[in-house]
């Protein structure tokens, strides 16, 4: 086991997230394939839920996150993460707070909201 702790120690934490990304991207696909069934079983049907359509857009949001030089983890509700432990993102609707604070924004998407909040960088 020692042998195991020592080469994770050795892990840079860009290859982390590199990693993290790519089972990302695998979660995602299967999600989208498995959407893409659901919707061919539940054509019939005026109304039907598709929970593997929306895993797939939290899934996108995490892997567009993951870009980013920032520290994600999951937060306390299920579909929301805490960015740099400041501020918690909702990843399907691009809602976003500080914590702390019960002030509710919006943010186009999830690199706008890293770039202009979290990073505090300028437009163009």
């Amino acid at each position: 086991m020692k042998a195991i702790t020592v080469v994770n120690m050795m892990v840079s934490s860009a290859d982390k997230r590199r990693i993290n990304q790519k089972t990302l991207e695998e979660q995602l696909d299967y999600n989208q394939e498995q959407s893409r069934l659901l919707e061919e079983r539940k054509a019939h049907k005026d109304q039907y839920s598709n929970p593997y359509e929306r895993e797939a857009s939290r899934l996108e949001a995490k892997i567009e996150l993951a870009k980013h030089p920032i520290t994600v983890k999951p937060y306390v509700n299920a579909g929301q993460v805490i960015v740099n432990d400041k501020f918690i993102y909702v990843l399907r609707t691009g809602f976003w707070r500080v914590q702390g604070k019960n002030t509710w924004y919006r943010s186009k998407n999830p690199t706008q909201f890293v770039n202009k909040y979290v990073l505090k960088k300028k437009e163009k």
